[in-house]
Order: C-alpha cells, then structure tokens, then sequence
C-alpha cells in the first residue's frame, strides 16, 4: 500500500508528464504559426520593456528633482540662520542702547 504522499507524488508526475506532451504535440502542429506568435509575442515584450525603462527613467528624473530641492533647502537653511542671527545680534544691541539712555534719563532726572 502507497502513502497518501506516495499517492499525491505519483499523481503530480502523471499529471507533469500529461501536460509536457500536450504542449509538445501543440507546439508541433502549429510550428508554421508559432512563428508569426512569435514575432508578434517579441514585439509586445519589447514594448514593455521599453515602457519599463521609459517608467524608470521618468522615476530617476523626479528622484533628481526632489534631490536637488532638497539640496536647494539646505543650501537655504544657513542664509536663513546667518539671517536670524543678525537679526538677534541687532535685538540686542538696540536693548543695550535702550538700556544705555534709560540709565543717562534717571541719572539726569
């Protein structure tokens, strides 16, 4: 007696075998017109592949744009910080200033 294993081994090989000799006995009879499938099968692949590389060249040039934007973005930052720094440098002597007449006011006063 054959496991259920066994069994269900036997009955993948059978049903492999079955199905190579069916796609042998096509491919012979219709040698004459898988020829022009074949041209016609090439040309679609060729197609997609070309569309495939369009897709990815399309994909690189948008990773290029947001790359350098982002470079834009940093190059931006450190002007924006020199900027604001200034800008607290100036908030600071004009307190200093300010705190320099209020002293000279209440000492006249």
């Amino acid at each position: 007696p054959l496991s259920e294993a066994d069994e269900n081994a036997a009955s993948i090989k059978f049903i492999r075998e079955q199905a190579m000799l069916r796609g042998k006995r096509k491919s012979l009879e219709s040698s004459e017109s898988s020829d022009v499938g074949g041209l016609s099968k090439k040309k679609l692949i060729l197609e997609a592949q070309d569309k495939e590389v369009e897709l990815e060249k399309e994909r690189l040039a948008f990773k290029k744009l947001k790359f350098e934007r982002e470079m834009e973005e940093r190059e931006k930052d450190p002007a924006e910080r020199e900027l604001e720094q200034q800008e607290r440098q100036q908030i600071r002597r004009n307190d200093e200033m300010m705190r320099i007449i209020r002293h000279f006011i209440d000492k006249a006063a």
